[in-house]
């Protein structure tokens, strides 16, 4: 939830320790911290439209199981400043 006092303070570290890393970037940076940084925080918070749709991956493997795939996997693949990037791969069968 977003209200949440704890969750609200890791977006915040969260976006600096990420703000600090683009910001080292230099301009090229500060065009990622302009265009999307900022809306998604903003949006994470309600003052502007959510530009994005965050979820966590088990909650992803369970939409995919829903939707009817029969075989799910998540692959962690790096940790970033906000959280791991992961790859998730949905297969029609199960993998004899």
């Amino acid at each position: 939830k977003n209200d949440d006092p704890e969750r609200m303070q890791f977006v915040i570290d969260a976006y600096a320790r990420g703000v600090a890393e683009y910001a080292e970037l230099g301009v090229d940076g500060m065009k990622v911290i302009d265009g999307f940084l900022v809306p998604v925080f903003l949006g994470y918070f309600g003052a502007v439209k959510a530009t994005n749709h965050e979820q966590a991956a088990r909650y992803w493997e369970e939409d995919l199981k829903a939707a009817g795939w029969a075989s799910v996997t998540t692959t962690r693949i790096f940790d970033y400043w906000w959280s791991p990037a992961v790859l998730v791969l949905a297969e029609k069968e199960e993998k004899s």
